[in-house]
């Protein structure tokens, strides 16, 4: 049997802190011992190499800091000491505790493996004897870890550590106490064969600083690495449980419960906010039983400081055949003629009016509001024209005279198209933009919703919660998936539960949620849109985009059975009328409803049959159709009619 050994350096930037040992135990026969019979260790000291070089200069080793300052005198005892669980890398049989300190000072120390050493237990320790160490430049003092069975081969990796100042030191001092961060630790490695199986030496305590003593079982390759002692600080002082309040809402969480009562505020300011609009959104019926002859009356405030009033207007037009009743526009009680609006009127008239020449305009003092008007549209449904008037002054005691302010004749003129003219309103873009802003929005309208909004309290509800319902959704999305894809990291809803600030990140997310909310809501919006319009009115009556976009077969009903086909000249348009019996009087002003419709419709279709041809559909103008924002009141007139001419009476029949 024969012993080789081989002795290395370190190269520069080496793991390990020692000089490479190879050993190997050969047999007369050639094979290769592992290790002693019965697995006998031996033992071995390597010197400290750094980078190839011998070092022995113990500056460079790295220390655990801690400072200790003695309390007052009454204090508690958790104060007057401080306790460590030190954590071994490897195992030892015995361990020696290096302490150093800055400056001189008495200290005491206690080491236990199965608790957490008392105060009185530390405090009635002796003192350890320090001694001036010249390569460390500190004060150093040694305490012998040992377990107390005292039995051979018992080994342990932790303990506990108690350091306290003795109760002679004066209040207030304060020294810096220093131990050992990393240790020397051996490691065998069999390099023969494939497999490097690598082995953790047991620790031999020692005091020279410049070797590592290495306790290993193994042969092979042998050298000392650096490994870090743990050394966790426990505190002492007890932790006190005061138990809260016993409320009725402890299982309770606040933030979904904020969010259902926001909701539920929400639905109900809307429902009474949605009961008042409906109120004011009736049409005053300035109508009378024995009236044939429809107009529609566009009345144009401006976008001016206090250009709306809370007085009454009334009015009075003039025609070349006759002229109406005077018309009176109450605005105190039904919010109209306010600023920057359009307000449109039905009006009934006995006889036909023919060409329209003059309207006549009076002004009510009795709120003493004035009221800035810029221009009013009329439009004769019986003889197809619109009728323009530029007004664009002030009725009022305050900016005008009393002669002006109480009477007004303004000269109308007819105009063939509004096409052009509601394109080139004097309104600026920031007051088209609230106006639509206000009307169309599902949140800001809740608040501020003008008068001819299409929407009801059952959207806006529905509106409310599919938004609620997209933002969780989009705010899941984002935590799970956009955070880590873009920032590389999980957002953990705990940990960041109100912490969200005002950052780039923050605003960021926000618009990812914005984008992704957008498609469950669009679509809806869109549909209720398209749903709530009243296309008789957009397409014929008041939106001038529709005016001239008309098909016949939109406006009248034809027979069920084709007939024969008959040349363009001699159509004659055909009306499926509408029939009902009442008795009397009732049953001759339904028939003059079902004339005056008739003429309507009649005139219409040859109007828009000469228009239709020399007319295109765009893109654009088909979108606008059935999802454009509504620009005017909607205002059915067939039943607007009805309803006027049929309520007295069916008050009677009742």
């Amino acid at each position: 049997m024969s012993l080789q050994v081989l002795m290395s350096r370190n190269k520069g930037k080496e793991y390990a802190v020692t000089p490479f040992l190879y050993i190997k135990l050969i047999r007369t026969g050639g094979t290769f011992l592992k290790e002693f019979p019965r697995s006998l260790p031996f033992s071995i000291s390597l010197p400290i190499m750094i980078e190839g070089i011998i070092s022995l200069n113990a500056s460079k080793l790295r220390y655990h800091q801690f400072r200790m300052t003695q309390p007052e005198p009454g204090g508690s005892k958790y104060q007057r000491y401080t306790v460590f669980k030190v954590t071994l890398p490897t195992e030892y049989s015995s361990w020696t505790e290096f302490v150093y300190l800055d400056k001189l000072t008495p200290l005491k120390m206690k080491i236990k493996f199965d608790s957490v050493p008392e105060y009185e237990e530390v405090e009635s320790e002796p003192l350890i004897d320090f001694t001036f160490d010249p390569a460390a430049k500190l004060y150093r003092g040694v305490k012998v870890v040992q377990d107390d069975t005292n039995r051979a081969g018992i080994t342990f990796t932790q303990f506990y550590v108690g350091v306290t100042l003795p109760k002679e030191v004066p209040p207030g001092t304060d020294v810096t106490v220093s131990q050992r961060a990393f240790v020397n630790v051996c490691v065998s490695q069999n390099i023969e064969g494939a497999n490097f199986m690598s082995e953790t030496c047991v620790g031999i305590p020692h005091e020279k600083l410049g070797t590592v003593m290495c306790k290993c079982t193994k042969f092979g390759q042998i050298f000392a690495r650096s490994l870090s002692v743990r050394r966790t600080r426990l505190f002492l002082e007890p932790i006190v449980y005061e138990a809260p309040e016993e409320t009725a809402h402890d299982e309770i969480d606040s933030i979904p419960v904020i969010l259902l009562v926001i909701v539920l505020c929400t639905m109900l300011g809307a429902f009474f906010l949605d009961r008042r609009r409906h109120k004011m959104n009736m049409i005053y019926p300035t109508a009378y039983p024995g009236d044939n002859n429809l107009l529609i009356i566009g009345i144009f405030t401006s976008v001016r400081f206090l250009a709306g009033t809370r007085s009454a207007v009334a009015m009075k037009i003039v025609g070349v055949e006759s002229s109406s009743r005077v018309i009176l526009l109450q605005t105190h009680k039904i919010q109209r003629l306010r600023m920057g609006q359009d307000d449109w009127f039905v009006v009934t008239t006995k006889r036909p009016l023919g060409k329209l020449t003059d309207i006549i305009l009076w002004h009510d003092h009795y709120w003493l509001s004035d009221w800035h008007c810029s221009e009013i549209y009329i439009y004769d449904p019986m003889n197809i024209k619109w009728y323009h008037l530029k007004v664009d002054r002030w009725f009022g005691m305050v900016n005008c005279s009393e002669d002006d302010s109480k009477k007004m004749v303004l000269k109308v003129r007819e105009i063939d198209s509004v096409e052009g003219v509601f394109l080139s309103l004097p309104y600026s873009f920031s007051a088209h933009f609230i106006n639509e802003l206000r009307n169309s929005h599902n949140i800001i309208s809740l608040l501020y919703l003008r008068k001819r909004s299409l929407t009801t309290i059952e959207h806006r509800s529905y509106v409310i919660l599919l938004k609620v319902l997209s933002l969780s959704f989009s705010a899941w999305i984002v935590e799970k998936y956009v955070t880590k894809l873009f920032f590389g990291k999980e957002l953990d809803p705990e940990a960041a539960r109100g912490l969200l600030g005002l950052d780039i990140e923050t605003i960021f997310l926000s618009l990812i949620v914005l984008l992704i909310s957008i498609p469950f809501v669009l679509p809806f919006q869109l549909a209720f849109r398209s749903n709530y319009k009243s296309r008789l009115l957009q397409k014929k009556i008041t939106n001038p985009m529709y005016l001239q976009m008309s098909k016949p077969e939109d406006l009248v009903t034809t027979s069920a059975h084709p007939t024969k086909a008959v040349p363009e000249a001699e159509v004659t348009p055909t009306v499926k009328k509408v029939g009902f019996r009442l008795g009397g009087s009732e049953s001759q002003s339904a028939a003059r409803v079902t004339r005056l419709l008739s003429n309507v419709l009649l005139k219409r279709i040859a109007w828009t049959k000469t228009k239709r041809d020399n007319i295109g559909r765009s893109w654009k103008k088909t979108f606008l159709t059935y999802f454009g924002p509504a620009q005017f009141h909607c205002v059915n007139i067939t039943w607007a009619i009805f309803e006027i001419k049929i309520r007295r009476r069916m008050m009677v029949i009742r």
